[in-house]
């Protein structure tokens, strides 16, 4: 049921709000395990990366996401119900969602993980020092690492200059 709410109504709302171009397609597996390192410059991205992963690609990916999200009023719940990984960041139970990452990889899925850990806080949204989670994990798992650039969203949601402008749409 949640992935189809994902489906019906986060697909077409991103659609809807921004202008999507995709390239690269072609470099994510259409199946088998794999790890994607994505950058992350607004609290947009996840919607925009699902249509690009799932629309593009035809893959519905697995996303590390810090565990603070998972307490956000039923957002928790779909990113739980959608086989979402949360990350205790700096806590001891951090290893336990790498080795939940890694087997999912192992098995199969796709795993996206942002490698700075949250939205850069660069003026010009440059990447910050990655943590080391994305390192540990392609060492850890024996499948592909796929790099992803996502350019566009943070002009649309900025959440650290407090700059919401959704219209009109902007390119992504």
């Amino acid at each position: 049921m949640w992935l189809w709410i994902v489906r019906v109504i986060v697909y077409p709302a991103v659609s809807w709000l921004f202008k999507l171009r995709f390239r690269g397609a072609e470099n994510i597996p259409a199946k088998g395990g794999a790890i994607v390192a994505l950058n992350h410059v607004s609290y947009a991205d996840f919607g925009t990366s699902i249509n690009f992963f799932y629309g593009y690609s035809a893959r519905l990916p697995r996303f590390m996401v810090k565990s603070s999200v998972f307490k956000v009023f039923f957002v928790g719940r779909l990113l739980s119900s959608c086989g979402q990984i949360a990350v205790d960041r700096g806590a001891a139970t951090a290893a336990e969602s790498l080795k939940a990452a890694v087997e999912a990889a192992e098995s199969g899925e796709m795993i996206v993980i942002y490698p700075e850990g949250t939205v850069t806080r660069d003026p010009d949204w440059w990447p910050m020092v990655a943590k080391t989670g994305v390192a540990r994990l392609a060492l850890a798992a024996d499948v592909p690492v796929i790099p992803v650039a996502v350019w566009g969203p943070q002009f649309a949601v900025d959440k650290y200059n407090k700059k919401y402008d959704l219209f009109p749409r902007k390119p992504v």
